[in-house]
């Protein structure tokens, strides 16, 4: 739209050349293969300097997507998305570098009379503030789509996980299974662990768990800590399948280390051994679901069709362990002692727990050399990679709203500051007859203004209506947020009021005497 309008400008100062070339004998079709290549010209230059600058674009902007997203490395320039901004450039480009042989009605005189005065007809102002509405309109869309996405982001930002992530390291643990064959190497391995990480300084507590809370193996696969189990009272129908859960096997600290709050019952302790009554700890959703109206403390639950049964002694808080943005799974912890082996390391520290990787890998490799330790990372930092998509989205979605708001501005008041140039002897008689600077101000502004008001009033409606593709990505944010359109209409009036002040200034400074005499 803006290379429209420059080009529509530029039809103003060729109109007496095009007169005198063909007052010299030039036919249209010769005019029109001279405005063809001068278009074709600027629209290829134009295109190449823009391939010149894509890799670098390209470049800085996988730089800045790298840290939101680990899938940086796909950014890359399209080759559809190439050839339809070259067709965009070369359309623009023929289409209104062509106007003045569509506009050319071969009238000599009048054109040769105007003394090289530029002239603008009604229609070519009509087509400019089109384009200046159009842009404002779209502006106003990608605004309100980058609106609604930060504000969704804030939102998910803001949202209680239901778990402590500050100060606590995971690390993932795979021993030697060729080494460790039987049931009893394994616990003594998980004791010799939590014992040797315990023994650290700033160690508040330590745990082993078979996942954790935003775990990324967990978020690619989340069937593999489902199981079926079955419910004492509630036999399942022939025909019908067990109802599944999310089982956690962990250690007792492990509701301390990510601060999982306890709401009845009581977690399972270090006495609850594989020689003891079988026992389990299920989260309050489970227990709203599947025991509506009852008290789950004393139900009992099976895990093998019934062979053994395991006694709920407590019911612990939500979590969101699949997504910040999804709702809390239903979840049962079962004692480590009474299975066999959990290999995620949970440590709560008191200072920064990425300090402390490199002495919980030594003390764990003193424990037992033939365990590896990979993938050590802080509960923030897998909150932080859960958020990473919607993050990257409203980055994107702002940094071109930002753009083309930008683009927009320029193009409004370059439209005004032309208005101002050919009004100047209009501007200058409303002086010399004693208006005010301020009123011309005003005259200028409610002309841009107006045209900002009509791009609100288009993009409006045209936002309401494709908003509603993104609200897939949105997170507890309705597509027709009234706030988010009201401060979208407000930044966007206020940028155009700010666009057309300066060519609004410009209008003060014609001098009347000046003005009344280049007639």
């Amino acid at each position: 739209a803006n290379v429209a309008n420059l080009l529509l400008a530029r039809v103003m100062r060729q109109e007496r050349e095009l007169a005198i070339r063909a007052a010299l004998g030039a036919t249209r079709g010769r005019l029109t293969r001279q405005l063809l290549t001068e278009s074709l010209l600027l629209s290829l230059v134009g295109g190449a300097l823009g391939l010149t600058i894509a890799p670098w674009a390209l470049d800085a902007l996988t730089e800045l997507a790298s840290r939101f997203s680990p899938r940086f490395g796909e950014i890359r320039i399209d080759m559809l998305v190439l050839l339809f901004t070259l067709g965009i450039s070369l359309a623009t480009g023929i289409l209104f570098g062509l106007a003045p042989a569509f506009s050319f009605r071969g009238d000599l005189n009048d054109a040769i009379k105007e003394s090289g005065k530029s002239t603008d007809t009604r229609g070519r102002q009509r087509v400019r503030k089109a384009l200046v509405v159009a842009q404002l309109a779209f502006s106003f869309v990608l605004l309100a789509g980058a609106g609604l996405a930060l504000r969704s982001l804030w939102k998910l930002l803001t949202v209680n996980p239901g778990y402590r992530t500050e100060k606590v390291l995971a690390m993932r643990l795979d021993p030697s299974f060729t080494r460790y064959k039987e049931p009893a190497d394994l616990q003594l391995l998980t004791r010799n662990v939590l014992e040797k990480v315990h023994a650290l300084p700033g160690i508040r507590s330590a745990s082993l768990s078979t996942t954790f809370p935003l775990n990324p193996r967990q978020l690619n696969a989340p069937d593999t800590t489902n199981t079926d189990f079955l419910m004492e009272g509630h036999p399942v129908e022939p025909g019908k399948i067990a109802p599944r859960v999310m089982a956690i096997v962990a250690s007792p600290e492990y509701f301390d280390t990510i601060g999982l709050p306890l709401i009845r019952g009581r977690w399972f302790d270090e006495h609850d051994e594989k020689e003891t009554l079988q026992v389990a700890v299920i989260n309050d959703s489970m227990a709203r679901h599947r025991w509506p109206g009852e008290d789950p403390v004393g139900k009992r639950v099976s895990f093998d069709k019934g062979e053994h049964w395991a006694t709920i002694t407590g019911i612990v808080g939500d979590m969101k362990a699949f997504g910040l943005d999804r709702p809390a799974a239903e979840e049962i912890y079962r004692p480590l002692k009474q299975q066999q082996f959990a290999n995620n390391l949970l440590i709560r520290t008191s200072s920064d727990p990425q300090t402390l990787i490199r002495a919980a890998t030594q003390v764990i490799h003193a424990a037992a050399q033939d365990v590896a330790v990979y993938d050590a990372s802080t509960l923030e930092k897998a909150r932080e990679n859960a958020t990473a998509s919607p993050r990257l989205t409203a980055m994107l979605l702002s940094l071109f709203a930002a753009l083309a708001l930008i683009i927009t501005a320029v193009g409004l008041g370059g439209v005004l500051a032309l208005s101002v140039s050919q009004r100047r002897q209009e501007l200058g008689i409303r002086m010399a007859l004693g208006a005010t600077h301020g009123s011309v101000v005003r005259m200028v502004l409610l002309q841009g203004l107006s045209m900002a008001g009509l791009g609100i009033a288009i993009g409006l409606p045209a936002s309401l209506a494709l908003t509603r593709l993104v609200s897939a990505i949105l997170y507890d944010t309705s597509p027709n947020d009234v706030l988010t359109m009201f401060g979208v209409s407000t930044l966007l009036i206020a940028v155009a009021a700010i666009a057309c002040y300066v060519p609004a200034r410009q209008a003060t400074r014609i001098d009347p005497l000046i003005a009344l005499r280049s007639e």
